[in-house]
């Protein structure tokens, strides 16, 4: 039986690389995948019989299956992205997805803001507050203007 953790732990330390979903005008939409060359040589002291597979489900846009499979357990990813390659890599990526690995597995707290140190309200001078606002009552306006 294969060790889901050990696995999971070797994908999440290859997530290096970039893979190229979409781009429109100047924006691309890209997601974390893990690199293969740091992926290999830690799935071989895993499983020195690991494989990965790779389908082509379709041309244009690609479409790819990845097929890992380690200690005689197998998981797939699918994916379509701008290039074979990148599809590619978008598959190992959903293929982690599979082991729990998402590239927001590991968060990164942010950095903590300091609290803004509070500035009592200036004092008011009692000469320039109305005789009508230190006995309790309140004037309102309800005149409008059209600007």
């Amino acid at each position: 039986m294969a060790e889901p953790h050990r696995v999971r732990d070797a994908l999440r330390a290859s997530m290096t690389a970039w893979a190229t979903l979409t781009v429109r005008d100047d924006q691309a939409r890209v997601t974390l995948a893990p690199d293969l060359d740091v992926l290999a040589p830690q799935l071989d002291a895993i499983d020195p019989g690991w494989s990965l597979t790779w389908a082509c489900d379709h041309p244009t846009p690609p479409i790819v299956r990845a097929r890992l499979s380690v200690l005689g357990a197998a998981r797939e990813g699918l994916a379509t992205a701008q290039t074979l390659q990148d599809a590619k890599l978008a598959a190992l990526a959903d293929l982690a997805r599979s082991y729990g690995v998402t590239p927001t597995s590991d968060p990164v707290p942010p950095a903590p803001t300091p609290e803004p140190a509070e500035t009592p309200p200036p004092a008011a001078d009692p000469a320039s507050i109305p005789a009508a606002a230190t006995s309790g009552e309140i004037a309102i306006s309800t005149k409008c203007s059209a600007t």
